[in-house]
Parts: C-alpha cells; sequence; structure tokens
C-alpha cells in the first residue's frame, strides 16, 4: 500500500533521514518524470520508506511538495522509480 499527501508551499521542506537521493528525477511506474527528489526515508538496510519530491504546478515555476510512502521505491540510473502512475500525484 502507498500514499501522497501534498503540500501547496513554494519550497518544500526537509525530510527524512537521507540526502542521498535529492536532487534525482523522480519517475513514475510509467516512466514519466513527475519531480525532483528533495528528501527520503530511509531503512537500516537503506531501503527507501518514503521521498518527498517538488513537483512543478503550471507553467509559472511554483512547485509543489509531494510525500510518497509505502510500496516498493528504487533508485537506478539517476531516477527513483514511484509504485504510483502521475494521476494519483494530481491530489
Amino acid at each position: 500500500m502507498f500514499g501522497a499527501a501534498a503540500s501547496g508551499q513554494s519550497t518544500c521542506p526537509s525530510f527524512g533521514n537521507s540526502a542521498d537521493y535529492n536532487g534525482l528525477r523522480a519517475v513514475d511506474q510509467n516512466s514519466v518524470v513527475v519531480g525532483q527528489v528533495v528528501g527520503a526515508q530511509v531503512d537500516t538496510g537503506r531501503g527507501i520508506e518514503a521521498v518527498r519530491i517538488a513537483m512543478p504546478v503550471g507553467t509559472n515555476g511554483q512547485m509543489r511538495c509531494v510525500t510518497v510512502h509505502g510500496g516498493t521505491m528504487t533508485a537506478a540510473n539517476g531516477v527513483i522509480l514511484l509504485p504510483l502512475d502521475q494521476t494519483q500525484l494530481n491530489l
């Protein structure tokens, strides 16, 4: 089971216990880039439990923060693959 929660802030507050994934592109399960990782919560085995991403809103440069948790998230080749699709992020 996964979840997503959105914040309307223009900058994302700090999140998680790891900055190792900051700056990576977040992609949905259809390989669509949906935002940029700005924080991650990892477990003791370095598995990704949750990520906070900054997502663009419209064409005026505003950003929205979304935290995704649960499901299987993997990092490879400069991206984190999220366990959902883009429509599920449009909260």
